[in-house]
């Protein structure tokens, strides 16, 4: 049966925990991760899906190109840093 695939992204500012969500998905467990430079892209398979998960940087600068990575997007996940 061939697998279904889906995109996934991932935006938000810097430091909101994008890529640390990202990585406790693919890996089920917390991993140290360093500051994001363009995007991480990890492929996950969930039952019969192909998950493309993409973690977009969240800098004032990349967010003016975050249009581009929503072409045929089938969910986006945005991520708040509520810590004070």
């Amino acid at each position: 049966m061939l697998k279904k695939e889906k995109k996934i992204v991932f935006v938000g500012l810097d430091g909101a925990g994008k890529t640390s969500i990202l990585y406790r998905i693919k890996m089920n467990k917390f991993i140290q991760t360093e500051h994001t430079l363009g995007f991480n892209l990890e492929t996950v398979q969930y039952k019969d899906f192909l998950l493309n998960l993409w973690d977009i940087q969240g800098s004032e600068k990349i967010r003016a190109l975050w249009h581009h990575y929503f072409i045929g997007v089938d969910s986006l996940i945005f991520v708040i840093d509520t810590s004070t």
